[in-house]
């Protein structure tokens, strides 16, 4: 049984005992390994980033076709929806719900120190997925147009830098952490 004499004892002679320095070496390895992990590399980040935004795309084509892909499913799913903005409006949205989905889920599901990194340069991020996602579409259908390309584009731009701000936040608040 714990009494609160036992614990003030050891507390005190805790207190007399000689102050003792860690190792140099020592500090040093835990410094830099707090280092890496606040600071994750960019290149994993961006490697993590692209497993789950393959995982993720893949999922999305089941509910909006992009350029005429669709991997699951039948019918021409959120386009109906989205088409009352004419066609460079549905690529738009289309754009925004394809990158922004991954965007939104790597808000609500990334390390904070991962989104920190992503957040940092995203333009870079979003640019390099949307150009992956482009360029397989490029090889899996090779009739697209640069005008529905560029809507597309900027939709994944637009979308992606939004919701991901929208997951950050989603988490922040769900965690209560700035």
């Amino acid at each position: 049984m714990i009494n609160k004499q036992n614990i003030q004892n050891e507390y005190q002679k805790f207190l007399s005992q000689a102050d003792c320095v860690p190792p140099q070496r020592l500090s040093q390895n835990i410094l830099k390994n707090i280092h890496q992990c606040l600071h994750p590399a960019a290149w994993l980040v961006f490697l993590k980033l692209s497993i789950f935004h393959f995982v993720i795309a893949c999922l999305t084509l089941a509910l909006c076709p992009q350029f005429g892909v669709r991997f699951f499913g039948s019918g021409q799913g959120l386009p109906t929806y989205f088409m009352f903005l004419g066609p460079y409006g549905c690529e738009f949205l289309c754009g925004c719900f394809f990158i922004g989905t991954t965007f939104l889920l790597v808000g609500l599901l990334f390390k904070p120190e991962e989104i920190r990194t992503i957040r940092t340069s995203w333009p870079l991020y979003t640019g390099s997925l949307i150009m992956l996602s482009l360029g397989s579409f490029l090889m899996i259908s090779p009739k697209i147009v640069i005008g529905f390309a560029l809507a597309w584009i900027l939709g994944g731009l637009m979308g992606g830098l939004a919701l991901l701000n929208i997951g950050w936040m989603g988490k922040k608040l769900l965690y209560n952490f700035s």
